[in-house]
């Protein structure tokens, strides 16, 4: 998310209470999930990687405009 970031003007990145390896930022009313995918954290199970972002999800759905 650094890369991109600052183009996009993220100013407030969080990381995640669920996963500690997954930082999202919310902005006019979009979410941007930086997620590395669990084949390269050795420790992470699939199962996990997924819950961990279907949960940034669910916890800021009112926040962000689905339909665009």
């Amino acid at each position: 998310m650094e890369v991109f970031s600052e183009d996009l003007g993220l100013q407030d990145i969080i990381h995640s209470d669920y996963d500690k390896a997954v930082d999202y930022a919310i902005k006019n009313n979009c979410i941007y999930i930086n997620a590395y995918h669990p084949s390269q954290r050795n420790a992470m199970k699939k199962e996990d990687y997924i819950n961990g972002i279907v949960e940034i999800v669910r916890e800021h759905s009112s926040e962000i405009d689905f339909s665009i």
